[in-house]
């Protein structure tokens, strides 16, 4: 479906999860297989999902697992200072 028949609103250039945080994705073995509570879900800026996923990653694991889960989401050389930035943008924005 292209984002122009989306029917849902939102404004922005994909579909975000919008609360893209470890309890939200089922995994078998190490492969994706799902989605759970996909209510805030919209079309968006992809900032949106890289800010909750970093703040998921960083509280629940630890310090470090932001940074790598930035890497190899293809972000152009990330430094830990890109890690906090999203990390408070999540904490400002949520809940």
């Amino acid at each position: 479906m292209s984002a122009a028949d989306w029917p849902f609103g939102g404004c922005g250039s994909v579909l975000v999860h919008g609360d893209a945080c470890l309890p939200n994705f089922l995994f078998s073995a190490e492969q994706l297989s799902g989605y759970i509570d996909v209510g805030n879900m919209a079309l968006g800026e992809p900032e949106v999902d890289l800010a909750a996923a970093v703040w998921s990653l960083q509280y629940n694991l630890g310090h470090g697992y932001g940074l790598e889960f930035l890497s190899k989401y293809g972000v152009e050389q990330p430094d830990e200072e890109e890690v906090e930035r999203l990390r408070q943008l999540y904490e400002s924005t949520s809940h």
